[in-house]
């Protein structure tokens, strides 16, 4: 035993004189500000909203909660605290105390073991920044480390890093984290009590936790708060009111706002500290209560998703994001985001294709389109309602989302085209080629997510340029790109507004465009509603993709959109609505077939044009009499809207291909077959006959298309009724 201890002794006396000799090695030492490196805090990420309000904590390094700040934003009383507490002389030593290290080695000879150390708070971050196991070495290293830091770094620097490196319990680290958990304030709003509490944590954390060992806590804070007295940093009345003061908590677990964004945001983020995003918080927070408040009726109708998303039309910034009506209802996929999560749009493409229709010159809003019966080889399209209107223009044609008028856009416009034009709107979930989709891409055979196309719909609402959608303040992720003309994007908000197209009629709300969407099969209800300021965008169907029960884009989705364009504005003010652009014009037109009037148009009518780009044809119906298109006369007949003594000399005209056309024969091996679609129309006979080069090949429907396969060289194809009139056009294939 006598052994031991006189062995102790020897090694406290070694211990006394190694700090001797560090001291003077100190005093001579040649000493560097860049040899003083310290490891980056291993800060946390923290979310916040416009407002500056944290919306998610991502831990840090180690998986601490660290939230470095400015020593001026720690508060007035942690860093006096601080120094009363761990190191009186912290301002009057070099980094290591000399008589610190003396008074340690008497008191540990005289009890004959280590009861005291002298570690300063430079050497304290030293350890925090770099922990080593605890020998003689690491003092010998630390206290070096120390003395360089010093030279490195001012008195005042060297607090900021205790206080954003301290452990806190838990996994705490500094002083703001603490605060926030212990107090729910800022460091820089602590009282007295709560800071002195606070300082007194890093030398126990465990023991000292204020929320399990509160009895400890407090004792550590009154002992504190003695050193502070005895240094004189508060007077005696201070002491004694702060002694008096009972601890009081206010725990917090930290925030969990607005789920779904922050999980995206922080998929899109490296960045530690504070990181400002575009989320409006109060924005955010009346959007779940309209998400809740639409979810009870769903539930009643076995409908469990809803997806939001608010963007700012001028920078793409997201201003609310709602994923799930409930991101805790695991039984229902609750904790999916359903605003990123790629389904059939339905409908909800064909202003697109409307507005590339727009920018050729091929239709104006008053343009005539035809909705009638049509067939691609296997595939019979049919409205929503599964009736046909006949002609009609493509304002209504739109407003009305007939699927008719918008295959036959889209198979002027190709489907190729249209599809590079709705990846360039920053569709990128359409991955697949052309001939994938067919002309069913514009009915929503393919997937997109609801914020990509919400989006889509900022590029109209921007006046045609597109922005990538943004999650940060101030981010930009390139120059505006020009997609649409001004006045196309215009046309398309007008064609899809007005007070007779309101989804809740005798509600007031604000002026919007609003377009609908349903999928095949009913499993997926869209709305895109938009103005100058915003767009709108809603989702409502099944995360497992199962039917929706009677619910289309008009009955669930738009109700949602146009409550939160009132929540918007009403009832503070006006909503704005765009200026028609100086490069669009207007002009007169028959009121039927939306062409130049000419001298037997009764009817007429001002709309909206494009100087030089639309086209200007003078009207074909009205002759001395009327005079429909061949191709409509049988769709008019059947309707009873035309009777025989009216009806124009009838005639047959081969449709599709047009006279002339060239045809490229791929290879074989391509790995599918081209056939060509064949029309015709006829007022006069219900039967077809096909020939290629004077050879029969099909007999058809009138109204259905035939189809030839192609086959290289000049080819003249002709088209014959059963009352021997006939058409014929030539072709080449090469």
């Amino acid at each position: 035993m006598e052994k031991r201890k006189l062995k102790l002794n020897r090694r406290l006396v070694f211990m006394g004189l190694v700090g001797s000799i560090l001291l003077l090695t100190g005093a001579t030492y040649r000493l560097h500000r860049s040899s003083a490196k310290l490891e980056a805090y291993p800060a946390s990420t923290i979310l916040l909203d416009r407002q500056q309000q944290p919306l998610r904590i991502r831990l840090g390094a180690g998986d601490l909660d660290c939230r470095p700040v400015r020593l001026d934003l720690t508060g007035s009383w942690a860093a006096q605290a601080l120094i009363a507490a761990e190191d009186k002389r912290f301002y009057s030593h070099p980094g290591i105390d000399p008589l610190a290290i003396l008074r340690a080695l008497a008191l540990n000879v005289v009890k004959g073991r280590v009861v005291s150390g002298a570690s300063t708070i430079s050497t304290q971050v030293i350890k925090m920044n770099q922990p080593r196991p605890r020998t003689l070495k690491t003092k010998l290293l630390e206290a070096v480390a120390a003395l360089r830091m010093e030279w490195a770094l001012s008195k005042q620097e060297i607090l900021e890093q205790y206080l954003n490196r301290a452990p806190f319990g838990s996994n705490l680290a500094g002083v703001e984290s603490a605060a926030q958990r212990y107090f729910g304030k800022h460091a820089a709003d602590l009282s007295l009590a709560e800071a002195a509490l606070l300082v007194g944590l890093p030398r126990a954390p465990s023991r000292y936790r204020p929320d399990r060992h509160p009895t400890q806590a407090w004792r550590r804070r009154q002992e504190v708060l003695h050193a502070m007295r005895a240094r004189g940093l508060i007077d005696i009345k201070q002491y004694n009111q702060t002694l008096r003061e009972p601890l009081k908590l206010k725990t917090s677990a930290g925030p969990f706002r607005a789920p779904h964004f922050c999980e995206l945001a922080l998929s899109h983020t490296h960045e530690t500290g504070p990181v400002t995003t575009t989320l409006d918080g109060q924005l955010q927070a009346v959007t779940e209560t309209v998400a809740e408040k639409y979810r009870k009726g769903f539930r009643e109708h076995g409908v469990f998703g809803t997806a939001i998303v608010i963007l700012d039309v001028r920078t793409g910034a997201v201003r609310a994001l709602v994923g799930s009506p409930d991101y805790y209802d695991a039984a229902h996929a609750g904790q999916v985001n359903g605003a990123i999560a790629p389904r059939s749009p339905g409908s909800a493409l064909k202003p697109f294709v409307y507005a590339m229709a727009l920018d050729d010159g091929r239709i104006t809003p008053e343009s005539l389109l035809n909705d009638r019966p049509l067939q691609f080889r296997e595939y019979v399209p049919r409205n929503f309602d599964a009736d046909f209107s006949g002609p009609v223009s493509a304002r209504d044609a739109l407003a009305r989302s007939l699927n008719i008028p918008a295959l036959e856009l889209t198979r002027q416009t190709g489907t190729a085209r249209l599809l590079d034009q709705l990846r360039k709107l920053g569709l990128h979930t359409l991955d697949k080629p052309a001939s994938h989709y067919g002309l069913g891409l514009i009915l929503g055979d393919g997937e997109v997510t609801l914020l990509d196309l919400a989006n889509a719909y900022a590029c109209l609402a921007r006046g045609g340029e597109f922005e990538e959608w943004t999650l940060f303040e101030g981010e930009r992720k390139g120059p505006p790109t020009r997609i649409f003309s001004p006045e196309t994007a215009f046309l398309v908000a007008d064609m899809l507004s007005g007070e007779d197209r309101l989804p809740t009629a005798g509600t007031r709300t604000p002026r919007m465009a609003w377009k609908t969407g349903t999928s095949a099969g009913g499993r997926d209800a869209w709305t895109f509603a938009w103005n100058p300021d915003y767009v709108v965008g809603v989702w409502v169907g099944h995360p497992d993709g199962r039917p929706l029960p009677e619910q289309t884009g008009s009955t669930a989705a738009a109700p949602i959109a146009a409550e939160l364009f009132r929540a918007l504005y009403l009832p503070q003010g006006e909503a704005p609505w765009f200026e028609p652009p100086p490069g669009l014009g207007q002009r007169e037109v028959c009121a039927v077939s939306g062409q130049s009037p000419g001298p037997h148009c009764l009817r007429k009518t001002t709309g909206y044009y494009l100087p030089g780009i639309s086209r200007n044809e003078s009207c074909t119906l009205h002759r001395p009499e009327e005079a429909w298109p061949v191709e409509m006369q049988t769709f008019l007949r059947s309707k009873g809207m035309l009777s025989s003594e009216t009806d124009a000399p009838a005639g047959l005209r081969i449709t599709s291909p047009a006279d002339g056309q060239s045809y490229l024969k791929l290879s074989e091996t391509a790995g599918f077959a081209q056939d060509l679609p064949l029309t015709a129309a006829t007022a006069s006979s219900r039967k077809l006959f096909w020939f290629a080069n004077g050879q029969r090949f099909a007999e058809q429907e009138n109204g259905h298309a035939a189809y030839w396969p192609l086959a290289k060289g000049e080819w003249t194809l002709t088209c014959c009724d059963e009352a021997g009139k006939s058409d014929s056009v030539r072709i080449t294939v090469r």
